[in-house]
């Protein structure tokens, strides 16, 4: 690549950075993804909408997909410096550090997770490239780091014979998103524990907890000592 060319694509990426801050910026404005458009997002920059094209794709989801991308990439980030600095050893210590950065990533960042959540598993292939789903993008950060302390630190998981016949084949999948070997018990847990934090990421994204008086973080507390009970983690 010539010099000439190094340049053009180092001003290409400014350019799609600056198109992603005002999209999100609009996104965070109005909590509309309908109100996300080229037309907006150029008034603001003070440029004609068809300049736009060229750094994102023109179609409907296009400006949604940058900021997916931009979002996931923030999240992964933060999640990863968590990780390096969570003792493999305090394995309680680590799994709420992680979920707390999720937890407060989400609540900061409600809009980008609701963009994130439409993504479906399985169907991440979307106008503007690939874009993971929450739960996907998530796994070798938060599931990845966790599953690997607890297998070689944690107490033992709980027996396959104890997980309910009717969630063994959910727990099985759900298990090989995470890494080949998962016990199946193990499967079982963590999903439960993804069920007790999506519930409460959720219930505070979308106002649901107004009657907490926006105290969130004693409910996320107590949200993760049920999920170190499950895990066997709280004694």
């Amino acid at each position: 690549m010539s010099t000439t060319e190094r340049k053009k694509y180092a001003s290409g990426l400014r350019t799609q950075a600056q198109i992603t801050a005002v999209a999100r910026e609009i996104l965070a404005q109005t909590r509309n993804p309908a109100d996300v458009t080229f037309h907006e997002v150029a008034r603001r920059l003070g440029r004609r909408h068809t300049t736009l094209y060229r750094h994102a794709d023109p179609g409907p989801d296009g400006l949604l997909a940058l900021i997916r991308a931009a979002a996931i990439t923030e999240l992964r980030e933060a999640v990863a410096t968590a990780a390096e600095h969570s003792d493999p050893n305090d394995l309680p210590g680590t799994l709420t550090t992680l979920c707390r950065t999720v937890f407060d990533w989400a609540i900061a960042n409600g809009p980008e997770f609701g963009l994130l959540l439409s993504v479906r598993p399985g169907n991440e292939s979307v106008t503007g490239g690939e874009q993971p789903s929450f739960f996907a993008a998530l796994g070798p950060e938060v599931g990845g780091t966790f599953i690997e302390a607890y297998l070689n630190h944690g107490p033992t998981p709980l027996p396959d014979a104890e997980v309910p016949p009717a969630l063994v084949i959910s727990a099985e999948r759900y298990g090989q998103t995470l890494r080949p070997d998962m016990p199946l018990g193990l499967a079982y847990q963590i999903l439960t524990c993804w069920r007790h934090l999506y519930g409460v990421i959720c219930m505070g994204v979308y106002g649901h907890l107004e009657f907490a008086d926006g105290e969130l973080q004693p409910l996320f507390e107590d949200t993760m000592s049920e999920i170190l009970q499950i895990l066997n983690l709280n004694e």
